[in-house]
C-alpha cells in the first residue's frame, strides 16, 4: 500500500470516528477569510539605540521610525528589503505594556532569517555573541544563531540548493 492511500485511509477513519459520535461538521479554515498583509516583531530591549545599530550597522538595515524619550530611543523600526523589525525599550510603559511586563519581555525574542550569502552574514556578524557555531544541518542548511545586543537570539540560514 502506497503512503497516499494510508494517509487516506486514516483521514477517512479519523472522520468516521468523529462522525459517529455526533460531533458538529468541519468549519470553514480561518485562513480562508483572514489576509494577512504583513507580520513584524517587536523586540523588547534595554537599549534600542544599541539593537538598532546592531541591525543598521552590522546588517545593513535603514532606520524608518524612531520615537525619542528621556533615555534616547523608547522605539525604533528597522527595514531591509521586505523584512521590518521593531525594537520596544523595556524602561518606557504605555498604553499597552506597563514597564514590568516590558522588562519581562528583554532578550526573549528569536528571529529566523532566510538567507542567500551565508559567508557574508558570518562576516557581518563578527563579534557578536554566539549561540551556535556556523553549522551544516542534516537536511543541508547551513545555520548561524547569535544574539543581537539586545539579548534576542537571531538565527541565519542558507537553505540546501
Amino acid at each position: 500500500m502506497d503512503i497516499g492511500r494510508i494517509i487516506g485511509a486514516v483521514i477517512l477513519g479519523a472522520f468516521i470516528a468523529t462522525s459517529a459520535h455526533g460531533a458538529e461538521p468541519m468549519k470553514p479554515l480561518a485562513s480562508e477569510a483572514i489576509r494577512m498583509k504583513k507580520a513584524t516583531p517587536i523586540l523588547f530591549v534595554d537599549n534600542v539605540q544599541q539593537s538598532a545599530g546592531f541591525f543598521i550597522e552590522q546588517l545593513g538595515f535603514t532606520k524608518t521610525i524612531e520615537v525619542p524619550y528621556e533615555r534616547g530611543l523608547q522605539f525604533a523600526a528597522v527595514v531591509h528589503g521586505d523584512v521590518e523589525i521593531m525594537f520596544q525599550a523595556s524602561d518606557s510603559a504605555d498604553e499597552t505594556f506597563s514597564t514590568d511586563e516590558l522588562a519581562a519581555r528583554v532578550g526573549q525574542g528569536f528571529i529566523y532569517f532566510e538567507i542567500d550569502d551565508f559567508d557574508e552574514i558570518v562576516a557581518a556578524v563578527r563579534g557578536a555573541e554566539i549561540v551556535k557555531d556556523a553549522h551544516e544541518t542534516a537536511y543541508g542548511s547551513k545555520e548561524i544563531y547569535i544574539r543581537e545586543p539586545g539579548g534576542n537570539v537571531l538565527g541565519f540560514a542558507k537553505h540546501a540548493d
